[in-house]
């Protein structure tokens, strides 16, 4: 039975000492609880930004580190990146960034949905475009969050090693022992006490509500979603049957599946990956994607 909680998206986060480093600034909600954001702004003028959604560990990522990812010396664009943190993570060195209970308290889907869109309303210019990119449990609640926010300012979705079902339905699917306990002990039960796979059953009910896949149907702007065919962490048979019918029907959805490639878009199966030409791989991939949506 997998940990998922423990499942760290390190291919998302690649640790380099840059030039520029990033700003952390604690953005206030109206009902008093503080978000640690993590900015860095584009060496010149731009209009251009990546807003990137984090994965399910209790960590604070920053945005110098991220930008490593996306970040190219052939890229004909300037950008803006913002990392919308988790409530409950702090600007802190590991592991001292996570504030556990906070966090558990707060790891619920809608009001993680609610907590961004507020954020990019307020701290996002309004002339921007913006780059929406989720990874792992951000890339089940990016396609939400644009569809929910129907801002023009959102001009595409990256999806890094994300899903398309609901929690719930993942794990009734990879067991029957799964379906059985989720069915028997947590459905209807949000105790944000009690555990299973390292989430409490709080997070688990708040889950089930995903409508990932119906926000891919729905949405008019351009979705890249780039997945391991050996993750292990989402369930991969409902992923290639939803992208497969999506691709069919949406013409602004496009899916890139990686051979011998895991959790986060690093290499399990040397033998068919190389990590650095995987690497290569993902970033070319997602500058032609963002080129073609950004340059005009």
């Amino acid at each position: 039975m997998i940990n998922r909680a423990k499942l760290v998206c390190i291919g998302f986060i690649q640790i380099i000492s840059l030039a520029v480093l990033a700003e952390e600034i604690p953005f206030h909600f109206a009902d008093g609880i503080t978000l640690d954001l993590s900015y860095v702004k584009s060496s010149v003028q731009s209009k251009n930004w990546y807003v990137f959604l984090t994965g399910s560990t209790c960590k604070f990522h920053r945005a110098d580190e991220f930008s490593r990812v996306l970040l190219s010396q052939d890229d004909e664009l300037a950008f803006n990146y913002l990392i919308v943190n988790k409530v409950g993570t702090v600007a802190k060195s590991w592991p001292n960034d996570c504030e556990k209970s906070i966090f558990n308290d707060h790891f619920l889907r809608a009001e993680r949905i609610e907590r961004v869109i507020e954020v990019l309303k307020q701290f996002v210019p309004p002339d921007a475009e913006i780059i929406l990119v989720g990874g792992s449990e951000g890339a089940y609640l990016a396609p939400e969050v644009a569809f929910n926010m129907n801002d023009s300012r959102i001009k595409a979705v990256i999806m890094l090693s994300g899903g398309t079902r609901n929690w719930f339905e993942e794990e009734s699917a990879r067991s029957l022992s799964n379906k059985e306990f989720l069915d028997k002990n947590i459905l209807g039960n949000p105790d944000p006490k009690q555990f299973f796979l390292g989430w409490s059953y709080l997070t688990w009910n708040s889950f089930r509500e995903l409508n990932t896949l119906q926000a891919l149907k729905n949405l008019t702007i351009p979705v890249q979603m780039i997945n391991g065919d050996m993750d292990h962490s989402v369930w991969m048979p409902g992923v290639l049957e939803d992208a497969y019918q999506l691709q069919l029907t949406n013409p602004n959805f496009k899916f890139h599946l990686l051979r011998g490639v895991g959790h986060g878009l690093g290499c399990v199966d040397k033998t068919i990956c190389d990590s650095g030409a995987n690497y290569s791989v993902v970033k070319s991939l997602r500058q032609n994607f963002v080129k073609k949506v950004l340059i005009r």
